[in-house]
């Protein structure tokens, strides 16, 4: 992340989350709001999309490439998948603009 932003890469990093690290829920592996909220502490534009959504993640995609390509930066996408809000996390709205 830090190579990437300093050097302004056009790089998109896709993290998929599941939930678990390692085989443990990651409530026990880190604290904090998952893997997007840390990209802006490196400067990088970060999504968090609900990675069982199609449609959610290739609109995020593609726009992620969009700003990576247009403004020489890196972007980082969270996918959050096989989760549930019960396990702490909300999707984003879909294409029809639904929760």
């Amino acid at each position: 992340f830090n190579f990437a932003a300093t050097l302004e890469c056009p790089i998109i990093f896709f993290c998929r989350n599941n939930g678990y690290a390692i085989s443990t829920p990651t409530s026990e592996q880190y604290r904090g709001d998952g893997i997007a909220a840390r990209g802006p502490g490196y400067g990088i534009m970060s999504i968090r999309v609900d990675g069982n959504d199609v449609f959610a993640v290739y609109n995020a995609t593609k726009e992620a490439r969009r700003r990576a390509v247009a403004e020489n930066q890196p972007f980082l996408i969270e996918a959050m998948t096989y989760s549930s809000p019960e396990r702490g996390w909300r999707p984003l709205s879909r294409l029809n603009g639904s929760q």
